[in-house]
């Protein structure tokens, strides 16, 4: 939970886990997904371009948390301060976020069993006071990330039954097993779209951030009502039920889509997992330009076996298959095996023995038996989070010689101020 000491105008934010007193095999797992999800919230209120016009009265100091720890696994991953309750802070001047993974943990006092780690504070920035509509949709993103945690824990319970399962597909060989884990945990974070598209829906205050459908009224280009059915779909395949009864934190802005109250950053954004590395991406079904995520959003995703949206055999995508990256085993245990098309299983197979892998005419495409679907549960800003975008020539060649030309020039201007290719226009 987010602790909260306050004197007079000032609060000091700590960095707490619940329940966990130690950092064994489980533990430091889940430690490792609570405190990735909550670097999300860290960011969401960095706004850089904005600090100069701030007024001094309406800025907080949070400072950064600059160590780094390690999973079970053996990776190295970024940490940042656990957000599992929104902080209010009003006309607060200064916000010390102190986070150290020293083992050392003192425990708060307050209920749930919550957990202080650390007193060490680190490097301060200041941030703008986040008005309302930004706490409404922080508020958002805490349900989103309770939601990632239940599916971290229904893994957990699971855990061995899983691993059996992962191991019989890959024959009784481990050595197979583990190669196959290897090549899902190497495999990019794609998002396709269709340019075109894009522009025609695009709203000028998201032009920086890739949103869901629930950022609109109504998904461009589908079928009115598709926003509630996708929402109704949501709540079954991810588990949300429980999460959304009584008076759990946060469930009035995940409930319904239709309400003010509703905030889109309470449900995931979609991408696929490309362990191929397709041409066009891992579902160019959805459009042959894509984006790449960095690595480290793997971590806060849950893995389904096939598209959460579709039905398959006339019985929608169970909450139990859904996995997380510290728990692929349950991903090998339940995906397809498709003998007259493209198989998951068989190419991941040959995959991890090394062999040569060609691209199936049907990967990513055909529906939702044909890429691993993923569940996003963090903000996704496209100058701090998109590794690469890929801009299909075919797609642009649906626009106008002047938008495709413009396009094609801002490219060019905008890898030579980088200094690397991060438009790339494939033909």
């Amino acid at each position: 939970m987010l602790s909260v000491n306050r004197t007079g105008e000032c609060a000091t934010v700590r960095c707490a886990l619940i329940g966990a007193t130690g950092l064994n095999c489980i533990n430091s797992r889940a430690s490792s997904i609570t405190c990735l999800i909550a670097t999300q919230i860290t960011h969401m209120l960095v706004t850089p371009s904005s600090l100069a016009n701030s007024p001094a009265q309406n800025r907080v100091i949070v400072s950064t948390p600059a160590t780094r720890m390690t999973t079970s696994s053996g990776s190295a991953m970024p940490q940042a301060v656990l957000a599992s309750e929104l902080c209010e802070v009003r006309q607060c001047q200064t916000v010390e976020t102190s986070a150290s993974w020293s083992g050392r943990a003192a425990v708060s006092g307050r209920s749930h069993g919550e957990t202080l780690l650390g007193t060490r504070a680190t490097d301060a920035v200041v941030v703008p006071r986040p008005s309302d509509s930004e706490r409404r949709l922080i508020c958002g993103q805490l349900f989103r990330g309770r939601a990632l945690y239940e599916i971290f824990t229904r893994c957990e319970r699971r855990v061995e039954d899983d691993r059996r399962r992962a191991l019989a597909r890959a024959g009784g060989d481990e050595c197979l097993l583990n190669g196959m884990l290897q090549a899902l945990r190497d495999a990019r974070l794609t998002i396709n779209f269709n340019p075109v598209q894009l522009v025609q829906s695009l709203r000028p205050h998201l032009g920086s951030e890739w949103v869901n459908c629930f950022a609109f009224r109504e998904k461009p280009g589908a079928p009115r009502g598709s926003n509630v059915g996708r929402a109704h779909m949501e709540e079954f395949a991810l588990g949300l039920g429980e999460l959304l009864g009584g008076n759990q934190p946060y469930a009035e802005f995940a409930r319904d889509c239709q309400e003010r109250s509703f905030q889109w950053t309470s449900r995931p954004c979609y991408a696929a997992l490309d362990f191929l590395h397709g041409p066009k991406g891992g579902a160019p079904t959805y459009g042959s330009s894509f984006l790449v995520l960095h690595d480290r959003f793997k971590h806060v995703c849950s893995y389904s076996p096939v598209d959460t949206f579709a039905q398959r055999l006339g019985r929608d995508v169970n909450p139990n298959e859904l996995s997380t990256f510290f728990h692929l085993e349950a991903l090998i245990g339940n995906c397809q095996d498709d003998w007259l098309g493209y198989s998951c299983l068989g190419s991941l197979k040959k995959k991890a023995s090394g062999k040569d892998v060609p691209i199936h005419r049907n990967y990513g495409h055909g529906g939702r038996n044909n890429y691993i679907d993923v569940q996003v549960y963090a903000r996704i800003l496209l100058h701090r989070d998109v590794k690469e975008i890929h801009l299909s020539y075919e797609d642009l060649l649906q626009m106008s010689d002047k938008q495709r030309q413009d396009v094609e020039r801002n490219s060019a201007d905008l890898n030579g101020k980088l200094g690397r290719e991060f438009i790339i226009i494939d033909r």
